[in-house]
């Protein structure tokens, strides 16, 4: 089994199927533009339909408690819809259209984090979320609006959030090419 591509991220299903995604346009031959799901036996799903995948490069993926799956990365379309560097996506692959993330970001999007109640913590190289200030981190509820209660002052310097992390106390690591933190 072969990705004709770069693989950036894995997911893991609760059923053990299996995310992949990167930079990859094809999987065995198949067309899967960036996305595809593996069965545990290495072949593709054919009942994950992300129909034209994404316009570009996916850097990441986390799988929800709900087996909802956030992607992100530099794309801004996801299978025909408009989707500015982040989407959600049911189980079955298809766009949820119940995720209310607005025009989104402005810049790639490269780490996801999941807290435990289901808050989304993102990273990157954004300057804006849907409109509103955010530089290179952010955390949105579970249905995309912006968290209000997340207090990041005014950001990271320049460059880009590469990874976040949470420990079981809850606490948010961030790392990266940035030079600073300001309050």
């Amino acid at each position: 089994a072969a990705a004709t591509g770069i693989i950036y991220k894995v997911g893991l299903q609760s059923d053990g199927k299996i995310i992949i995604v990167g930079s990859f346009t094809k999987y065995n031959a198949v067309t899967a533009n960036r996305m595809a799901r593996i069965l545990p036996n290495g072949t593709l799903d054919p009942s994950f339909n992300t129909g034209t995948g994404a316009s570009a490069l996916i850097t990441n993926v986390e799988i929800l408690p709900d087996q909802k799956i956030i992607i992100a990365g530099a794309f801004t379309v996801f299978n025909g819809v408009a989707a500015n560097r982040m989407v959600r996506l049911l189980s079955d692959g298809r766009v949820d259209e119940h995720f209310s993330i607005g025009t989104a970001f402005n810049d790639d999007v490269n780490a996801i984090a999941i807290q435990s109640d289901g808050k989304i913590i993102l990273g990157g190289k954004f300057t804006n979320y849907n409109g509103n200030s955010a530089n290179r981190i952010i955390r949105i509820n579970y249905d995309g609006t912006l968290d209000s209660g997340f207090l990041s002052g005014s950001g990271l310097s320049k460059d880009a959030v590469q990874v976040i992390k949470i420990d079981a106390s809850g606490t948010i690591a961030v790392g990266g090419s940035f030079t600073g933190y300001y309050n």
